[in-house]
């Protein structure tokens, strides 16, 4: 599949890459793959943010744990947003 690499990316799409590096310290391959069109890009990143920081009944940790269940029974190759370990040590409550 086609992507526009960061080092090769220009305006809107340079701007939405600095915004998943500043949010997630890296440009995940998932969202890479919208890197042709960076509104799309943008909007994933919104829904994404909203998904796994947004408030609901259960813990952040959770969510990344059904992440990783539904990546497993899908047998998808995703990388995790946020690794669990990183975000425990950096969670006080750990929830």
């Amino acid at each position: 599949m086609k992507t526009t690499r960061y080092e090769d990316s220009q305006g809107d799409l340079k701007e939405a890459y600095g915004m998943m590096i500043k949010s997630w310290g890296r440009i995940h391959n998932v969202q890479a793959v919208s890197s042709l069109k960076p509104n799309i890009m943008k909007t994933l990143m919104v829904h994404v943010s909203l998904v796994m920081f947004g408030e609901f009944g259960i813990s952040r940790a959770e969510r990344e744990m059904v992440v990783d269940v539904v990546s497993a029974t899908n047998s998808a190759s995703i990388e995790p947003l946020i690794t669990h370990r990183p975000f425990v040590e950096r969670t006080p409550n750990h929830s």
